[in-house]
């Protein structure tokens, strides 16, 4: 960004793109409409492609340990039928209401609740961004950042305005901690220390897609993919701070005048804040202590009736539950410890609240279940899945180069179309078998569907909260960017190399995973 950067902006190819990306984008109708509108569109190819005889024919796996493949023919469905309108309309409630995400993100969601609204949350970042030293404060943004989709949408609001205070603070640019926070945020979602919500909502989608499809695969669980999250946690958080150090600073500026102390000061935890933080901590070690007890001694409750953990037992099952009452605890023993929670009445209050978090999500979930029955059930998702793959292999465009266009591909789409679990509702069903047919595991697929995911996310000109760090940069303009326009473009061209960075970093880590053959997570292997 220089100082011509107002009449580029009029005619710059990347200022044009971003315009036809918006156009384009606002064109997709709200997740309900959309699903909804490809039910009909579902309705209406089963009757094209069931008149035209369409068939795919595929060696299967039987179901069976050590039998043969089996030749299975897979004919297009008519989905105009009284057998299929009578299961849909008596079992509407039941498609809805069994919907495998459905229920992992409200009792997610529940806990969150309660955490979020007694403070645990906000307190904990800002105490820790608060609190390090100066020469470690870019990583620790970017650190937390990473982490923050714990908290859903409201870690993408956060963790910039955080990154802002504690670098206006400190005498430097506030731009570096806002583009830093709001890239970070974004382009890691798909990447954490913990087991978040995002993990059970998507876990949940992929094991709804294959039991219906009946793809062969390990135990899927909220923790398939935590080893390669784990480890892109802790390169995101190296990439982000040396490009925000080394490019950023170089393309805003970095003002570092004097530090101002009061401002830090009113983001810091209080007395009574710290004294919260400090019981969570015991509370956690506790139930953590109880965890392990129950989860490591031979013939424990959590081990699976071998005596072990992988690649199934009561403890991958149990994750959800186990994060449940970990959230709840946090959020009662802070909320006790400052007086957010000043009787117990105020923990179900607080769990409405979460709920309240998720009603776009409850709302989509309908006809989003609906459009993956009838998908599956009309056999174009068998029959996409079997023609792409035999069309790949044909092609000789099979392993990892196919991941990375895969990869790039759902990346372009991110442009368009925002809300990860919304796309992986679409090109789920199709991929999954797809890919599974190619050898990979849905542990695999579903890793390099959520990179390409993550890693777009700060460039989309769609995305809801552009707004609010277009707010931030204006608020914290710094004598460096006086005189600069500020908008849309603005905030793009800013994470354009946090993204490209990203990128590389996601695509390397994954080949070390995939060419040693690493599990993704617990039981998850690459392969199938």
């Amino acid at each position: 960004m220089n100082t011509n950067l107002d009449k580029k902006q009029k005619v710059s190819f990347l200022t044009k793109f971003i315009n036809l990306v918006e156009i384009a984008g606002n064109k997709v109708p709200a997740p309900f409409l959309m699903f909804t509108s490809l039910i009909v569109i579902v309705f209406i190819l089963s009757a094209i492609f069931s008149s035209l005889g369409t068939s795919v024919t595929y060696m299967a796996a039987s179901r069976e340990p050590g039998q043969p493949l089996v030749e299975t023919v897979v004919t297009a469905r008519n989905l105009f039928n009284y057998e299929t309108i009578r299961y849909l309309t008596t079992n509407f409630v039941q498609t809805f209401a069994y919907f495998t995400p459905l229920g992992l993100v409200m009792i997610m969601m529940l806990a969150v609740g309660v955490a979020e609204q007694a403070g645990f949350f906000h307190t904990f970042m800002r105490s820790v961004a608060t609190t390090v030293p100066a020469a470690l404060i870019t990583a620790t943004i970017a650190f937390l950042a990473v982490n923050a989709n714990l908290i859903s949408d409201a870690g993408i609001v956060i963790m910039p305005t955080l990154g802002a205070v504690v670098f206006k603070a400190m005498g430097r640019n506030p731009w570096i901690g806002i583009i830093t926070g709001y890239a970070s945020v974004q382009g890691g979602f798909g990447a954490n220390m913990l087991i978040a919500g995002s993990d059970v909502v998507m876990s949940g989608i992929t094991k709804n897609i294959v039991d219906l499809t009946g793809i062969p695969s390990a135990d899927i669980h909220p923790l398939m993919n935590w080893y390669f999250m784990a480890s892109a946690t802790l390169l995101i958080t190296i990439t982000a701070t040396f490009v925000a150090e080394k490019l950023l600073v170089k393309i805003v500026g970095d003002d570092k005048s004097e530090s101002d102390a009061s401002v830090l000061a009113e983001h810091k935890a209080t007395d009574i804040e710290r004294k919260g933080l400090r019981n969570c901590g015991i509370a956690a070690l506790v139930y953590i202590a109880a965890v392990l007890l129950l989860t490591i001694p031979q013939g424990s409750l959590f081990r699976n009736n071998d005596g072990g953990i992988l690649p199934s037992s009561p403890f991958l099952s149990s994750i959800v539950c186990i994060l449940f009452f970990f959230f709840v605890l946090l959020g009662i023993v802070y909320g006790k410890s400052v007086g957010t929670i000043k009787v117990w009445a105020d923990v179900p209050k607080f769990m409405e609240s979460g709920i309240g978090n998720i009603l776009n999500f409850i709302v989509a979930a309908l006809p989003a279940s609906i459009f993956i029955y009838v998908f599956t059930n009309s056999n174009l998702s068998t029959i996409l899945a079997v023609s792409g793959g035999q069309l790949l292999q044909k092609m000789q465009f099979t392993g990892f180069p196919l991941l990375v266009a895969f990869i790039i591909f759902v990346c372009i789409l991110d442009l368009f179309m925002t809300g990860g679990f919304a796309k992986w509702y679409i090109i789920g069903p199709i991929f999954l078998p797809m890919f599974s047919m190619l050898g990979f595991s849905p542990a695999l697929t579903q890793i390099a569907y959520r990179i390409a995911d993550s890693v777009a996310n700060p460039l989309s000109p769609l995305d809801y909260y552009l707004p609010v760090v277009v707010g931030l940069l204006v608020t914290y303009r710094a004598k460096s960017n006086e005189g600069k326009k500020i908008g849309i473009g603005s905030v793009i061209s800013m994470n354009i190399p946090f993204v490209a960075c990203f990128f590389v970093v996601y695509i390397l880590l994954l080949a070390v995973f995939y060419f040693f053959n690493l599990p993704i997570g617990p039981g998850s292997p690459i392969f199938n």
